[in-house]
């Protein structure tokens, strides 16, 4: 039987590792996460503005919250758009969450890799929706077990993603097997991001207000497209930070990962041996030399005790 992973390294330790991985790639990375952002985000803030389904989401902060708008998104055609991010985000976090892994593994990949979530759609589809349905019933409850469902199917996607043949049960139920035990480890890990998501949101808060009064006069499509464009950038920097962090929990929850391995070539089976320095070399000779002196003394103290038994004996 497989043996169960409990994680016991803290939040700092994992965000740590995420911080080493992401050394002198920052850059690229937030050029993909920016990316992830644009495509889940941009389309749908266009589709609302063709259909003219903008509420008070996108409503300037300097005006009444509009009522009527709310209702005028509620209308059938608002709500065929909002199939589009349940179709296009199972294949796109699958990709996310690959080139996290990748970032973490130490290889080299490009922004491309965020596409490559719809060479398994099917899959990623149907494992996106099977999780907004557990976790949405889960919800009906109470409100407490929809969090502990989202946590309990965080490992899904990264199970996919090592595991492109993976059944969708399958990597359900492996991934509420693997957070027994570790769904507050993980609760604890996204706690502690919560200072950054406080300055993001504030920054975004007072982006999104700017945009409002300097096109207050101008149709709601104009500002609702600039919110949406400038959300990606704003918000890429602290999601690929999370994402990566969770990449490596997810590393330290598979064992593929020891607290004391350095990035790039860390899975157990690739790891190098100790290295041992001429000084450890020599002391060990001194020690084998002492030994072997010890071993030779008392083999002559019994010889000599034999050998005056021997001569009591005869008198």
């Amino acid at each position: 039987m497989e043996q169960h992973i409990f994680v016991t390294e803290p939040a700092r330790q994992v965000r740590q590792a995420a911080r080493d991985a992401l050394r002198g790639r920052w850059k690229q990375a937030i050029t993909v996460y920016t990316l992830f952002l644009a495509l889940l985000n941009v389309p749908y803030a266009l589709l609302y503005g063709i259909f003219d389904g903008y509420s008070g989401i996108y409503s300037s902060f300097s005006k009444t919250f509009d009522f009527g708008a709310i209702a005028q998104a509620t209308a059938p055609g608002a709500g065929i758009i909002d199939i589009y991010p349940l179709i296009i985000g199972g294949p796109l976090i699958l990709g996310i969450t690959l080139y996290a892994l990748e970032t973490i593994r130490g290889r080299e990949t490009d922004a491309s890799i965020v596409m490559s979530g719809f060479n398994n759609f099917g899959r990623a589809l149907g494992l996106y929706l099977l999780m907004l349905l557990f976790v949405f019933l889960w919800t009906l409850l109470v409100i407490v077990p929809g969090i502990i469902a989202a946590f309990a199917y965080a490992q899904a996607f990264f199970l996919l993603s090592d595991n492109p043949n993976m059944g969708l049960n399958q990597a359900l139920k492996t991934s509420r097997r693997m957070m027994v035990g570790n769904k507050g480890k993980l609760f604890c890990l996204g706690i502690s991001f919560i200072g950054w998501l406080l300055l993001t949101g504030v920054v975004f808060s007072l982006v999104s207000y700017g945009i409002s009064v300097l096109f207050a006069d101008a149709n709601r499509f104009v500002p609702a497209l600039l919110i949406a464009i400038l959300r990606c950038p704003i918000w890429a920097p602290i999601g690929v930070y999370f994402m990566t962090s969770t990449a490596v929990f997810y590393e330290f929850l598979t064992g593929r990962r020891r607290p004391d391995q350095i990035l790039g070539s860390y899975t157990i089976e690739e790891s190098r041996p100790e290295e041992i320095r001429p000084e450890e070399i020599r002391t060990e000779e001194a020690r084998t030399e002492e030994t072997g002196e010890e071993e030779t003394r008392a083999e002559e103290t019994r010889a000599e005790e034999t050998k005056t038994e021997e001569e009591d004996y005869r008198l």
